[in-house]
């Protein structure tokens, strides 16, 4: 609580003038100082005495100097007032930037008489400035090169020789070139999406690999029939690559086809062309396989049939070593002419096949 000479002393302007946060002086148009107050005494380092009756342009630094003559005082002579002109003022050992706000006072027949001035220091504020100026060009450049970057995107997707698309992390198409538009035409407004364009025949094994790559976010690669506008189907190589942020989260795949029908209808046709020569070769095989058997019959049948005679005859002839009958010999030399005959034969188809 404050006692009654303590509100008179804090509350008398004597001590609001000089103890005001802003530096508060007066000087004739001549620049003499009549009054000035602790503060701005304090600021430029010198005391209240010294600086009354010196010309105030002298606490002005040089260059502020010159754009005072210039333009604050003919428009305190003209107009008797300046609010905010930003002024560097001298101190003791440097500078300080300062807002200068004045107003002239005139005697009865309109001569200027006094003019009382007030100086805001903006050190703060100008470095707080500088810093907010520097922060808003650095955004601006970052802008400008962002834009300069998305043009430059935007260019080659759709300049980009293949069919391409950006889907994503919801599963809709979020942009297409416009060979891609264009060979999609069909899927405008469908519930199937891209898959829409898709032909029948390979549309049902292509939805259910693509969602398994979005479950597991990996790579969707597939030849599949595409079918335009106008009916026709050709083969495509689509693959569609998973692009993760920096925060590990899917943002979106990109998509491409790459028109395959010529190659393709090249393999198919040298696939068919395989399967023709398998066919072919298995029934070969299968001709190999009776004529292998015939022989087996041959062998296990009518071969050993002379095979065997020989042999008991041979057995016969050891039973009477002395005496060599002469049918027995016939016989030996007829089975052994019917094995010849078997063999020759059994040859003869072999080298057929």
């Amino acid at each position: 609580m404050l006692s009654p000479e303590q509100i008179k002393h804090y509350g008398s302007g004597e001590f609001l003038y000089d103890h005001c946060p802003s530096g508060l002086l007066t000087f004739q148009p001549d620049g003499k100082i009549i009054a000035i107050n602790q503060t701005m005494a304090e600021w430029s380092g010198k005391p209240v005495f010294e600086l009354l009756g010196t010309d105030f342009k002298m606490l002005l630094a040089h260059p502020s100097l010159l754009y005072y003559d210039l333009f604050i005082s003919p428009q305190l002579n003209m107009q008797g007032l300046a609010n905010e002109f930003s002024l560097q003022f001298r101190s003791k050992d440097q500078t300080y930037d300062a807002l200068f706000n004045a107003r002239t006072h005139h005697d009865g027949n309109g001569r200027p008489l006094v003019i009382i001035a007030s100086i805001q220091k903006i050190d703060s504020r100008k470095k707080y400035e500088a810093e907010l100026l520097l922060e808003t060009r650095n955004a601006e450049q970052q802008a400008r090169l962002a834009e300069a970057e998305k043009r430059r995107f935007e260019f080659l997707f759709s300049s980009f020789p293949n069919n391409v698309w950006t889907i994503g992390h919801t599963g809709l198409v979020t942009n297409m070139n416009s060979k891609a538009a264009q060979l999609l035409a069909s899927v405008t407004h469908s519930r199937l999406g891209v898959f829409a364009a898709v032909a029948k025949e390979d549309r049902n094994r292509s939805i259910i690999q693509w969602r398994k790559c979005q479950h597991d976010g990996r790579k969707f690669e597939k030849e599949l029939r595409i079918t335009k506008l106008s009916g026709e189907s050709q083969w495509h190589l689509v693959t569609a690559e998973p692009f993760y942020g920096e925060n590990g989260q899917l943002e979106m795949w990109f998509c491409s086809t790459t028109n395959i029908h010529h190659q393709k209808l090249l393999q198919l046709a040298n696939q068919n062309e395989l399967k023709t020569h398998l066919t072919s070769a298995y029934r070969n095989l299968d001709q190999k396989a009776d004529l292998l058997l015939e022989i087996a019959s041959d062998q296990s049948h009518m071969v050993r049939k002379p095979v065997a005679n020989i042999l008991g005859l041979t057995a016969l002839i050891g039973l009477s070593p002395k005496v060599v009958d002469p049918q027995i010999l016939e016989l030996l030399g007829q089975s052994a002419a019917e094995l010849d005959q078997m063999i020759r034969k059994i040859i003869t188809k072999t080298a057929l096949k």
